[in-house]
């Protein structure tokens, strides 16, 4: 399969350039991922629109690390390496981070419950980098060095 190739914010034009416009209020750049989600403006749209939701009803340490299990469990490096940049600097240690690879993570019932529906959303996230072979540029993280 080919490697799906990132449309770069300056080439952007439409729906996409207007997305790009919105992300880069908010980040220093446009990750691969989302560069690469673009190709398809509504999907960017809906997929900014589900993150904006997750992050007004999951706390960032339990989407943190139920990101982490979730691409620990399926082999998807981009979002590994992704989610512990953002543990890092919410400030889970790298044990707290190994737990939650290992499937050790301590949970509330009510965490359960949030973290069903956010791990469809981790699950779609792997699964689009690992079709699109997204380069990951975040510091490299891989699910097969877990010792």
């Amino acid at each position: 399969m080919a490697t799906l190739l990132p449309i770069q914010p300056n080439e952007a034009t439409g729906e996409a350039k207007a997305l790009f416009d919105d992300i880069l209020q908010r980040l220093p750049r446009v990750p691969n991922m989302l560069a690469r989600l673009a190709h398809s403006p509504t999907v960017l749209a809906s997929y900014l629109a589900f993150t904006e939701s997750f992050n007004s009803q999951l706390p960032e340490r339990l989407r943190d690390l139920t990101s982490i299990t979730v691409a620990q469990v399926t082999g998807g490096d981009y979002i590994l390496s992704f989610a512990h940049a953002l543990a890092k600097r919410e400030g889970i240690s790298e044990e707290q981070m190994n737990a939650a690879r290992r499937g050790e993570a301590g949970y509330t019932d009510a965490d359960l419950v949030a973290i069903v529906a956010y791990i469809s959303f981790s699950v779609f996230r792997v699964y689009f980098n690992l079709m699109a072979q997204t380069a990951i540029d975040f510091p490299v993280v891989k699910s097969a060095d877990l010792a």
